[in-house]
C-alpha cells in the first residue's frame, strides 16, 4: 500500500490499516480514529467512472450504486417523509440539501410546505430533480461551484452524501456561512462504530470503494462539526433506515451471508412489498452553527 497521505479530518500523517478490499484499503487514524479510504480517485474520475448512469441502476448494487434508485421513488419518497418528519422541517423554511440525488428529500419537504433547493453532481440525477421540482433550484455540480445569490436557509442537509465527499471539512465550512443564524444542519451517515459494523466486519455493506470515502463514528462526526464551527444538539438514530423492497432484502442478505439467500428466499413471498429495514448502522447528527464562529 502506498502512503495514504493526511487524515481528512486532523490532517495527521499516522494511521494504520483498518481493511483491505482488493486494491482498495480502508485506513484508521491514530490521532482522531477516523477510518477513510487510502488514495482516492480524483473528483472528475469518481464522477466520470462512479456516479455515471449506471450509478443509479447497477448490475452489482451490493457492490455500488444502486438497482434501480429512480424505478424505487415510491419507496425512497416515502423513506424521505418520514426522515423530514422526524427533523420537524415547517412551512415557509428555506431547505438545501446537499447531494440531492433526484430530489425526493427536497419533495417531502415541499409537501411540508418548505421552500427547496439542491446540489447534486450526478447529471442524470440532477436532471432529475429539476423534472421533480419544477422551479425548484437544483446546482449540477458540488457545493464548492454553486453560486451563492445571498440565500440563506433554515436547514442544510447532507442526507447519505457527506461520506461521499473527498472534503467533507471544506463543505460543512461552506454550509455554515449559507445557514440562518438559528439554523440547522442535519447530517445522516452510517456508524463505523455500530454493533453492525462491528459484528459483519468485511462484509458491512457500507464497505463500498470507491464510493464511501469516509466512514463516520459519532465521535469522529463530532470532533469534525467542532473543527468546522458547528455546536453538536443531539444525535439520534430515528429515520435513519429506509423503506426497501424483498428482493432488495434478498439481495443484501446473500452480499453478506451467501448462504442465508436460498433460505429467505421462499420466506420472503409471505412479506409484503415494503419493509422498514434499519440494522441500526446510521445515524442522525444535527446540529447548529457556533456562536461568534468565524
Amino acid at each position: 500500500m502506498s502512503s495514504p497521505g493526511t487524515c481528512p479530518l486532523c490532517r495527521s500523517t499516522q494511521s494504520r490499516l483498518h481493511l483491505r478490499d482488493g486494491d482498495w484499503c480502508l485506513v484508521r487514524c491514530q490521532e482522531c480514529a477516523h477510518v477513510y479510504l487510502a488514495n482516492p480517485p480524483s473528483e472528475s474520475s469518481l464522477l466520470a467512472e462512479v456516479y455515471n448512469e449506471h450509478y443509479w441502476s447497477s448490475a452489482t448494487p451490493a457492490l455500488r450504486g444502486y438497482a434501480d434508485y429512480f424505478g424505487d421513488d415510491g419507496l425512497h419518497l416515502e423513506t424521505m417523509r418520514r426522515r423530514v418528519d422526524m427533523l420537524g422541517i415547517q412551512a415557509g423554511e428555506r431547505v438545501l440539501d446537499v447531494g440531492c440525488a433526484s430530489g425526493l428529500f427536497l419533495a417531502a419537504a415541499r409537501e411540508r410546505g418548505a421552500e427547496v433547493e439542491g446540489v447534486e453532481p450526478s447529471t442524470s440525477a440532477a436532471l432529475r430533480a429539476r423534472m421533480r421540482l419544477g422551479g425548484a433550484r437544483i446546482h449540477q455540480g458540488v457545493l464548492a461551484t454553486r453560486p451563492d445569490d445571498g440565500t440563506r436557509f433554515d436547514w442544510i442537509t447532507f442526507v447519505d452524501s457527506l461520506e461521499h465527499l473527498h472534503d467533507p471539512l471544506a463543505a460543512l465550512v461552506q454550509a455554515r456561512g449559507l445557514l440562518k443564524p438559528a439554523g440547522r444542519l442535519a447530517i445522516l451517515t452510517q456508524d463505523v462504530s455500530s454493533w453492525t459494523a462491528r459484528g459483519l466486519g468485511a462484509r458491512w455493506h457500507h464497505y463500498k470503494q470507491p464510493e464511501h470515502l469516509h466512514h463516520f463514528s459519532p465521535r469522529t462526526l463530532r470532533r469534525a462539526l467542532d473543527v468546522c464551527g458547528y455546536e453538536v444538539e443531539h444525535l439520534t438514530r430515528t429515520a435513519s433506515g429506509k423503506y426497501v423492497t424483498k428482493s432488495f432484502v434478498t439481495e443484501r442478505m446473500q452480499h453478506i451471508q451467501p448462504w442465508l439467500a436460498p433460505v429467505l428466499r421462499p420466506l420472503c413471498a409471505f412479506a409484503p412489498e415494503r419493509v422498514w429495514a434499519d440494522l441500526r448502522d446510521s445515524f442522525w447528527c444535527i446540529a447548529a452553527p457556533q456562536q461568534g464562529a468565524a
